[in-house]
């Protein structure tokens, strides 16, 4: 009675695992990196980070994107004001301030013909952008402040698979924030030179 009994829950368990549709492949994706990997010793006592942003919902037909992400953009931001900028004085405060992140999917329009059957037309545009401001404040020489902000737009088609569609967002995020990361060491070097300390 035991082996028939160990039989039919082995021949159960075998039909549910054969029923079962296998998942998709997710690819791996790098962490985001920066353009530089140099640290910006600055002239303050503190380095902090704040989101001046409100998560409002994105307008129709528009779809919010940033949940999709390998990583969530305020977070990367965040890591950027740790890995990139050092406190490295006495008095004052440079605060990293997020001012815009913005990633969507916006449909695009596709014509309706008999050729467009046949053909694998640009059906999604995935936008995004960040914008951060980077403000001295508290400090016996002065306030002062640089903004920068970068935007990317890529297109892509009706026939994207689950893995290319993750690996186009990747590569779209990681493109913006390079060049943000180049942008806010430009300004800064015009605008906030003076609480750069170099070597």
């Amino acid at each position: 009675m035991m082996s028939c009994r160990r039989t039919f829950l082995a021949l159960s368990a075998g039909a549910l695992l054969a029923g079962c549709t296998p998942r998709p492949v997710v690819s791996t994706l790098p962490a985001i990196g920066f353009a530089s990997p140099a640290t910006l010793p600055l002239d303050v006592a503190a380095v902090t980070f704040a989101s001046g942003i409100a998560d409002g919902a994105v307008a129709a037909p528009a779809r919010d994107m940033r949940f999709d992400l390998s990583e969530w953009p305020d977070d990367v931001v965040r890591r950027w004001s740790r890995e990139r900028l050092r406190a490295a004085g006495d008095w004052g405060e440079a605060r990293v301030i997020l001012l815009e992140s913005r990633f969507v999917a916006v449909p695009l329009d596709t014509a309706e013909t008999l050729e467009s059957l046949f053909t694998d037309e640009q059906s999604v545009a995935f936008e995004g952008s960040l914008a951060v401001r980077i403000e001295i404040v508290d400090h016996p020489s002065g306030d002062g402040f640089a903004e920068a902000r970068s935007y990317r737009r890529r297109t892509v088609p009706e026939s994207l698979s689950v893995v290319e569609r993750e690996e186009t967002l990747h590569a779209l995020f990681q493109n913006v924030v390079t060049a943000l990361d180049e942008r806010l060491e430009e300004e800064m070097a015009e605008h906030l030179w003076r609480w750069i300390m170099r070597p």
